[in-house]
């Protein structure tokens, strides 16, 4: 489930937010296309040119993994703040539990 395709398009039984899942695919693209592109000034550019279109791996590597770490931290901000299934089911079995013991109490 850590798969961002089978995360988002695998149909659970137990899934309460499948249109938020969809949602969430599209929402984790654009941000990291967004932040890949927050990166590209005009010394990149310019690089690009000096080398005549050819890519230099080493000169974007840097660039690469500022890019991956910024948008990971921010789409890991989005999950925790917008999927809370986990959270329910905790809640229901707590509520199951609680009612559980107020019964043998009686």
């Amino acid at each position: 489930m850590n798969h961002l395709l089978i995360f988002s398009f695998y149909k659970n039984n137990k899934d309460y937010s499948q249109i938020i899942k969809i949602f969430l695919f599209f929402l984790f693209f654009s941000v990291h296309f967004t932040i890949n592109a927050l990166f590209f000034n005009d010394k990149t550019m310019n690089k690009i040119l000096l080398d005549e279109g050819d890519f230099n791996f080493i000169y974007q590597i840097p660039q690469i993994i500022y890019s991956l770490l910024i948008s990971s931290v921010i789409n890991l901000f989005i999950k925790y703040l917008s999927l809370s299934e986990k959270k329910i089911i905790r809640f229901k079995q707590g509520k199951k539990l609680g009612n559980k013991n107020l019964e043998e109490k009686n």
